[in-house]
């Protein structure tokens, strides 16, 4: 049950952005986005999900994209106007920065919250509402980890760090592999 002030906080919330479109789709992977590029990504091209911090999920990515890890990042301007640049100055950042770019599949700036939701969002929050039961997106570096069938299964916050997922990015790639035996 949502406490109080989760509650206000995201009517609030639908207040500056307005409410969320929502989704009908049933299954992450039956989702698509559009990557910087403006490509149309189908969502089912993708066996294994998270994303967020660019140092710790660069490392992680060296450790267990063989394994079929899968890191997606979808940058958003809607947090203390934190992600103004366009879509080639994010790109040079993370590459300059962090050596990224390569590592995660990136999509345009969009929305996480409010009218302009992007459909992933939508569904994500919907399947996986914070600890307190609320849906919203708090801030940048919210993190969802996605089974390699597409299930939706766990949210972390923003400041969850990479390295505290990894348990269960093992735990999903061994499922994996044992679905695959």
């Amino acid at each position: 049950m949502p406490s109080f002030l989760a509650t206000l906080q995201d009517k609030a919330t639908g207040m500056m952005f307005g409410k969320d479109q929502g989704t009908d789709k049933s299954a992450f992977y039956d989702l698509v986005d559009r990557d910087m590029d403006g490509t149309e990504v189908k969502m089912d091209k993708f066996k294994g999900l998270t994303k967020a911090n660019y140092v710790q999920f660069s490392k992680i990515y060296d450790e267990y994209h063989t394994r079929g890890l899968k890191l997606l990042a979808f940058p958003c301007n809607q947090f203390g106007a934190q992600e103004p640049a366009s879509h080639e100055k994010i790109l040079e950042f993370v590459e300059s920065n962090y050596g990224a770019k390569d590592k995660f599949t990136w999509f345009e700036k969009g929305h996480v919250n409010g009218k302009n939701t992007r459909e992933v969002y939508s569904f994500l929050k919907k399947a996986l509402p914070a600890e307190d039961g609320t849906t919203d997106i708090r801030w940048n570096f919210a993190k969802f980890l996605v089974d390699h069938e597409g299930n939706p299964f766990k949210r972390y916050g923003p400041q969850t760090n990479p390295d505290d997922i990894i348990p269960d990015i093992e735990e999903l790639l061994k499922k994996k592999e044992e679905a695959s035996k």
